[in-house]
């Protein structure tokens, strides 16, 4: 695990965050911005002639505590969404107290120095996160590049959630409105790096 620490033992059930420390030194781009490594691994084809060799994964005692996202899906399903931000505190700000969000895990690595804390409304077994990435010595602002579009959220009430997200730091790009007669009403709020979020209206009535 190298130098880095969980914050507290229930944060050991983090796939990425074990994942992370053990690549992190192998992650650094250039202004320290750290690549967050998954290990995938991939079946490599056996040429022809030679005999395919045995899965030795299955020797291997499954520990349970590190299935955060479960072990027996039978079906493809979102996990979670990365993003990069520049001040933590000032993010969680914006997902947990304006959101509503809560931490399910947090890793922060003094080798690789960076932070990570995985949100959710739910929990890793049921639904998806939001990863939130801090790298220490980041200087500059994250750009967004032209392919990255939003994360969409659904909210019960969304004028309220305007104005708390409003209050956590948020910006309101969008005011609800109704796209088509009869729709759910959306509105576009951008996070404290920038990041626009697209808030659903769910209830109605």
């Amino acid at each position: 695990m190298g130098k880095g620490n969980f914050i507290a033992k229930a944060d050991k059930s983090s796939v990425g965050a074990l994942l992370d420390s053990i690549h992190a030194s192998r992650a650094k781009r250039s202004c320290l911005d750290i690549e967050l490594v998954e290990c995938h691994m991939k079946e490599q084809p056996a040429a022809p002639g030679t005999a395919t060799q045995p899965d030795r994964t299955a020797d291997t005692k499954l520990d349970e505590s590190l299935w955060v996202w479960g072990t027996s899906a039978t079906e493809p399903r979102l996990l979670h969404t990365m993003v990069r931000v520049r001040d933590l505190d000032r993010s969680l700000k914006f997902y947990c107290d304006g959101l509503g969000m809560r931490v399910l895990s947090r890793f922060d690595s003094e080798q690789g120095r960076f932070s990570l804390r995985f949100l959710s409304f739910t929990d890793f077994a049921s639904g998806p996160a939001i990863e939130l990435t801090h790298n220490w010595d980041q200087a500059e602002d994250y750009t967004h590049g032209s392919g990255y579009g939003h994360i969409a959220i659904g909210v019960p009430d969304i004028h309220a959630a305007c104005k708390r997200l409003a209050e956590a730091g948020g910006t309101v790009t969008t005011p609800p409105k109704h796209m088509v007669p009869g729709a759910p009403a959306l509105a576009f709020v951008k996070d404290p790096d920038g990041y626009p979020i697209e808030l659903i209206q769910t209830r109605h009535g």
